[in-house]
């Protein structure tokens, strides 16, 4: 998974779009380029010490938050055991998650080494769901990604991601699914916020060598 986090900021953090122009996209990947253009836009003036690297990360992030779904991917991680959780629960599980997955790669923010992003192909599965693939391209070869993407009233959004094959809502489900085989949803929850307080303690150093786990 830490070759997730690596990749998503190379992905929201300085893509270009190679093989089609933007204008040339039809939905749902036209709606991504849009945004994506925008990050472009936060790092290069970050680059050149025209932005605040804390407000850089702010404003990635805002964008970031409108990309990702990220309720449907708390769902989808926690699974069945997601309906043992109460209402507030599931808000705070959301929130901590959330705040897990942006926080854990935004400290990657300088790890961008001029990757690139090709846009393979979208596939569009029914009336509201879809699959785009891409390839990040870097100096030493190309990494195959996909978006499992859902349609819903404002647009598009992730509700996951696969890197070599490997999905981000797998990996976590296979975690989470060890840890409430034990522990209650309340200890998830407070094991989540731990691990920010952690991550956000440790910064950059973190972001190099942390590995995604419990």
């Amino acid at each position: 998974m830490k070759k997730i986090y690596c990749l998503l900021i190379s992905i929201f953090l300085a893509v270009t779009v190679s093989g089609a122009s933007a204008s040339a996209m039809e939905e749902p990947m036209k709606s991504f380029s849009v945004k994506i253009d925008k990050v472009i836009e936060i790092l290069k003036a970050q680059k050149d010490s025209k932005l605040d690297k804390e407000k850089a990360k702010k404003e990635i992030w805002d964008i970031v938050y409108g990309i990702f779904d990220f309720k449907t991917i708390s769902i989808r991680t926690v699974g069945r055991p997601w309906n043992t959780f109460s209402e507030q629960e599931k808000n705070d599980f959301i929130d901590a998650f959330s705040e897990l997955l942006g926080t854990s790669y935004l400290n990657k923010i300088d790890s961008y080494n001029n990757e690139t992003i090709s846009y393979v192909s979208q596939e569009i599965q029914d009336s509201n769901k879809a699959v785009i693939k891409v390839a990040v391209i870097k100096q030493n070869g190309n990494i195959p990604m996909e978006y499992n993407i859902l349609k819903k009233d404002s647009g598009w959004f992730i509700y996951d991601v696969k890197v070599e094959g490997i999905s981000l809502v797998k990996n976590y489900r296979t975690q989470f699914a060890s840890f409430l085989a034990k522990k209650t949803p309340a200890d998830l929850i407070k094991r989540l916020k731990e691990k920010n307080i952690e991550i956000k303690a440790k910064g950059q150093a973190a972001a190099q060598s942390d590995k995604d786990t419990l």
